[in-house]
């Protein structure tokens, strides 16, 4: 059985500017909330949102379709989600990709605990001040350690550096895998050598 997230009329708005369409369904979906009396989410113009407390209850079960979305997938395959789907009012569904569905979970999980959501946009192509903000490193130690000495690609565009968001990504989980990795070793040798007590 497919789970479906249903939009009304007034959820739904037909332009061919995907950025309008967005624009509409929120402007759409606030005065349809304000005319039912439903409580609002706080919202200033693309920033954070933070759900109402009568919203839980329908954050809940959003919670709960999203939890039923099977990812991941073996070995990371792509695919869409099974039975999650957005029926508009004509009855047309639209399948939710995995990108989609990745977002929503991060964003209804933090609703649903009461924290505020903003959602932003980030370049595939970052400068080393973004990059280096990304790996939570200072520019300098970007540069002399991580790009000059090859652990993270890039290209010069004029005099300036830039990095592949995809690059910076896989280094991040390549460093994690790392330190998961070294840390089970401490934990083994700490064992072996008796100095682990419970």
């Amino acid at each position: 059985m497919e789970n479906e997230i249903t939009l009304g009329r007034r959820d739904v708005a037909l332009a061919t500017d995907v950025a309008d369409v967005a624009d509409r369904c929120d402007t759409a979906a606030a005065v349809d909330r304000k005319k039912r009396g439903l409580g609002m989410a706080t919202m200033t113009e693309n920033g954070p949102v933070t759900a109402s407390k009568q919203e839980h209850a329908d954050l809940a079960k959003v919670f709960a379709l999203l939890a039923l979305a099977d990812f991941p997938r073996p070995n990371g395959a792509e695919g869409t989600a099974p039975g999650l789907a957005l029926v508009g009012p004509d009855g047309q569904r639209v399948s939710v990709p995995p990108s989609v569905v990745r977002v929503l979970r991060q964003v209804v999980t933090q609703l649903v605990h009461g924290h505020s959501v903003s959602v932003v946009g980030t370049p595939r192509e970052l400068t080393t001040q973004q990059a280096a903000e990304l790996l939570h490193v200072s520019r300098p130690f970007l540069v002399e350690q991580l790009l000059e000495k090859g652990e993270i690609p890039f290209v010069m565009v004029g005099t300036h550096r830039r990095i592949a968001l995809e690059d910076v990504l896989a280094y991040q989980r390549r460093r994690k895998a790392e330190r998961k990795q070294a840390l089970a070793r401490l934990s083994q040798l700490s064992q072996e050598y008796g100095l682990y007590r419970e």
